[in-house]
């Protein structure tokens, strides 16, 4: 049986408190199993940084199991079956269910007070961008 939406929110929150540093910094990103090769390439540059303030969110069973048997520590958000593994056909029902889904965990870690930075699973880090952000003159 899969948990209430309260107790997921819940467990959401006290993941994303415990792997943020000691300033709430977090560095967020969202895996499906048809990304898993680039979810690698991007594990591979945070733990080259060497960075521990990251958490992984993913939607499917296959892939929370592939990230814990590489000792990761990701949540796992339950949605309705996906037909196509992604969200890359724009206005398909699995775009509009991940990227909801997306918005959701944003917003439920933004409320809590966590500072996300998130970005996408592609993306490579050559450092820590928290610095980089805190340093800008304006609000973001």
């Amino acid at each position: 049986e899969a948990p209430s939406m309260a107790a997921d929110d819940e467990a959401l929150v006290h993941l994303a408190q415990s792997r943020a540093d000691s300033s709430g910094h977090l560095l967020l990103t969202f895996v499906t199993a048809a990304y898993d090769e680039l979810c690698e390439n991007f594990l591979a540059h945070v733990h080259r940084l060497p960075l521990t303030n990251y958490l992984l969110v993913t939607f499917d069973a296959v892939q929370q199991a592939r990230l814990r048997s590489r000792g990761e520590q990701p949540h796992f958000r339950s949605l309705p079956a996906l037909t196509s593994g992604g969200s890359d056909e724009f206005a398909s029902r699995d775009f509009f269910l991940i990227n909801s889904a997306r918005y959701a965990v944003l917003v439920k870690l933004l409320r809590s007070g966590v500072h996300v930075f998130a970005l996408d699973v592609d993306a490579a880090l050559l450092r820590d961008p928290f610095p980089l952000v805190e340093r800008m003159p304006f609000e973001l």
